[in-house]
């Protein structure tokens, strides 16, 4: 019999604020390989968020998880500096120094970062990153110039210490290789597709309504700017309702929300209420300019929603092996066509929810943690 491998998943930088993808991600697929049996794994935790992760993931307690002391002021301070000047080899060096004094005790063959970027090395050990994205290479005018060069210096470090990176799209991988490639061809790039809970999300016989869901947060990158252009070009007869989560009533102000009696703006739900909102809408719309991928694509087909998504390489990616709607995220007048083909296919009870039941579920995160497991190098 197999003895079972020990794997340290790093959570220590996850913040209980931010969220989003990232989190939604690293969440998941802690929960997955802590229930699988070929891993036996310790989770590193900060004070910062242990009591948050305690209760946010079930499969946690006192027993596999570390929570590492704060980062005195002297520290932080010097860990900016050494950002500052792209001193990436006595960066990690120094972040790692609290990790290193209690390694010996966890006889960890591999550290996997679930979070974007790598925050230790640790010597003798094989070091797994997911890396989400590089936005910031792609669309810097949603950066400052000193978010760009920390984003960056990250980037650089986690590239040049880790073994291994895994992305979530092609996309990603290529972009990498495009503006990184001194250190891509020297380490393993692979893809595996992010995951979905099918059980949480799958449509319990909710009723579709004659509504579409657009849940993203006030990012430049979500681009609710097309969205609302899009309204302009549909029939002023008999619209759908849209329902909008995650920005901000406030933030969406912009656009003159009285102008749009059909737009019901929700800001923050809970994940009940995601859920029930993707149980009851007939469509999921995503508009973005940039993802790695899409999880609000992946919930709503979950929930039998039909998929319209933006024309952006992972989107494109994503519809290969799913039926997804695709419109071209510079022209709204696309957008509005999609929505009022598929309102008047709602109207005539054509819409055919059950089209990707089939497809989504390579998209579980069991599939995607065995995937994972496959690929570490320990």
């Amino acid at each position: 019999m197999t003895s079972r491998k020990n794997l340290l998943i790093d959570l220590s930088e996850l913040n209980p604020e931010s969220l989003g993808g990232v989190q939604n991600y690293a969440v998941s697929i802690t929960s997955e390989l802590i229930r699988n049996p070929r891993v036996e794994v310790k989770v590193l935790l900060s004070n910062k968020n242990s009591i948050y992760l305690l209760k946010k993931i079930p499969e946690l307690d006192r027993n596999n998880t570390i929570t590492l002391p704060n980062l005195t002021l002297i520290s932080q301070s010097s860990l900016r500096i050494l950002a500052l000047i792209g001193a990436s080899k006595v960066y990690i060096y120094l972040k790692s120094r609290r990790l290193r004094i209690i390694m010996n005790e966890l006889k960890v063959q591999l550290i996997y970062t679930p979070t974007t970027h790598l925050n230790y090395w640790i010597k003798n050990c094989e070091h797994l990153v997911s890396l989400h994205d590089i936005q910031e290479r792609d669309l810097p005018e949603n950066f400052s110039r000193k978010e760009r060069l920390y984003r960056n210096f990250r980037v650089t470090c986690t590239l040049r210490f880790a073994n291994t990176i895994h992305v979530s799209s092609n996309f990603i991988k290529n972009t990498l290789v495009k503006y990184y490639p001194k250190y891509s061809s020297r380490i393993k790039i692979f893809v595996i597709n992010e995951g979905v809970d099918l059980d949480y999300f799958s449509n319990r016989g909710g009723s579709k309504q004659r509504k579409f869901l657009f849940p993203a947060r006030d990012w430049p990158h979500k681009n609710h700017k097309l969205f609302f252009s899009s309204l302009e070009f549909l029939q002023k007869e008999n619209p759908p309702s849209f329902i909008l989560t995650g920005a901000s009533k406030t933030n969406l102000e912009i656009f003159d929300l009285a102008r749009f009696p059909t737009v019901s703006a929700l800001g923050h739900v809970s994940q009940e209420e995601l859920r029930t909102l993707y149980t009851e809408s007939m469509a999921v719309i995503s508009c973005s300019r940039y993802e790695s991928s899409s999880l609000p694509i992946l919930e709503g087909i979950a929930s039998e929603c039909i998929a319209l998504a933006s024309s952006i390489p992972s989107h494109i990616e994503m519809s290969e092996s799913l039926n997804i709607e695709i419109f071209d995220p510079s022209d709204p007048s696309d957008l509005a066509m999609k929505i009022q083909e598929i309102t008047q296919k709602y109207d005539r009870r054509e819409l055919d929810y059950s089209i990707n039941n089939k497809a989504i579920q390579k998209y579980s995160w069991s599939f995607v943690a065995r995937e994972l497991l496959d690929h570490m190098v320990m």
